[in-house]
């Protein structure tokens, strides 16, 4: 055993301490296991706690001193003392760890509840950063410039007791900046809108959701009054039937409106070109 390698020694009675250590929290282990006989098992345990905790330490500590004979560097007395040094030095970083332990903590209730703090921001369903990592790394996407038209809005509940709705609408799509109709005075709880407005769209990006709400502008800020959410399959099948569609909103209202891919030929027919067709008509006609 002279020969036995020091580092090896010492790694073994790391072993032993840490599965010593565990000792005291195994049946606090085996409750939280899936499997019923280890639930069973962990609940006799703590029924009988300090006996276990007994016999577990009379047992680690048998164990551990016929480890400590047989290892040629070490004896009790210089485990003891090297136990002593880990101790001393953990808690004069402790004030460190404490600091950083606690960033680590916040940062993960922070992550953990992000979607509930965004709701209460109101950013509930917008990017915090409005770019791509596939632009970043060369991978950029087909994006297509599209265009929302919104028809009008109906049986919309009230955003404020005082007043009738003013009402507009707003669009928010992936990296897009969002975008807004204009506000409409008095509308109440329905408002003929007929206004477009541009977006870029990929239609390969199946994570990308298109959200449109219905709110009311008051004085210093707008609440929600209806709100519709589109996944990118959504807004693909929208734009196949190239008309004018009725949604419900959440939780309440109607909004007629359809979605279609910009075309230039399309929008040089105002200066003498071919005339445009599908839903294009309607807004013309309007």
């Amino acid at each position: 055993m002279s020969s036995f390698p020091v580092e090896y020694q010492d790694w073994i009675l790391l072993i032993i301490t840490f599965t010593a250590l565990f000792t005291f929290v195994f049946p606090f282990y085996l409750t939280g296991l899936s499997n019923a006989q280890a639930r069973h098992l962990g609940q006799y345990l703590q029924r009988r706690l300090l006996l276990f905790y007994a016999v577990g330490t009379a047992c680690n500590v048998t164990f551990l001193i016929l480890v400590l004979a047989i290892l040629p560097d070490w004896d009790l007395h210089s485990y003891l003392e090297h136990i002593g040094i880990g101790i001393e030095e953990v808690m004069s970083h402790l004030n460190v760890m404490a600091s950083s332990g606690l960033v680590l903590f916040l940062f993960f209730i922070i992550f953990a509840l992000k979607d509930r703090i965004k709701i209460l921001l109101g950013i509930e369903n917008q990017p915090l950063f409005r770019i791509s990592f596939k632009d970043c790394c060369g991978l950029g996407g087909s994006d297509k410039a599209i265009e929302v038209y919104v028809y009008k809005v109906e049986e919309l509940g009230a955003g404020s007791i005082m007043r009738a709705n003013d009402l507009f609408i707003e669009c928010a799509l992936g990296s897009n900046e969002t975008v807004r109709t204009r506000v409409h005075k008095g509308a109440g709880s329905g408002a003929m809108i007929k206004e477009y407005m541009q977006l870029n769209f990929d239609p390969g990006e199946e994570e990308d959701k298109l959200f449109v709400y219905c709110r009311h502008q008051d004085l210093l800020s707008s609440a929600t009054i209806g709100t519709l959410e589109l996944s990118t399959n959504d807004v693909k099948q929208i734009i196949e039937v190239d008309d004018i569609q009725e949604f419900r909103l959440f939780p309440q209202g109607k909004i007629s409106m359809s979605i279609g891919y910009v075309d230039t030929a399309e929008v040089e027919a105002e200066d003498g070109g071919p005339a445009p067709s599908g839903w294009r008509k309607l807004l013309n006609t309007c």
